[in-house]
């Protein structure tokens, strides 16, 4: 849950004598990377600047950048309290929110740019096309569904098996 030395971590490994020789590199957060009291902009900020400074040192090997995995939207009867009273920090909302507000960084500096595995469009989105979400000031997030989930986090073995396949068909089309 520090995301700043998983940053420094990759740029260590890749200038430790990787970087001259991956033909990709990517680096993904973990969902409890980002939590409800994250700065996102000091976040991104930083990784950006380390890609920068990483894609500019190995120009040779391809970064795939990762959007932070999601989580499990759960609400209890305490969260439709506080919902109705309007209270503002609901932490059950706004870990996801977070997460999605990292997520639209990330998007809207390389999407369509450089290559993006989107993985918590992936973790939304069930088999129909749908995706989970809910809806709060006006703003729809999107959440990890369900049926890729056993504790609200971890990928189950059919969420696993439906972001790898999606990956592996991002890194097939890299060549």
């Amino acid at each position: 849950s520090k995301p700043q030395t998983k940053i420094n971590a990759f740029a260590k490994v890749l200038d430790e004598g990787v970087g001259n020789k991956a033909d990709i590199a990517f680096l993904k957060f973990c969902f409890v990377d980002v939590k409800d009291k994250t700065d996102i902009k000091a976040l991104f900020e930083s990784y950006k600047q380390a890609m920068t400074g990483i894609k500019a040192k190995y120009p040779k090997t391809t970064i795939v950048h990762f959007t932070v995995p999601q989580i499990e939207l759960k609400t209890s009867w305490k969260t439709w309290i506080k919902t109705l009273i309007g209270k503002k920090d609901i932490w059950e909302y706004d870990h996801i929110i977070r997460k999605c507000e990292y997520n639209d960084l990330v998007k809207k500096e390389y999407n369509g740019k450089e290559p993006l595995f989107d993985i918590a469009e992936v973790e939304s989105t069930t088999p129909d096309g749908n995706r989970e979400s809910f809806s709060r000031n006006g703003h729809t997030y999107y959440s990890l569904a369900s049926l890729y989930t056993d504790d609200g986090g971890h990928l189950n073995k059919t969420g696993r098996k439906k972001v790898s396949e999606q990956l592996l068909l991002l890194l097939v089309s890299l060549n």
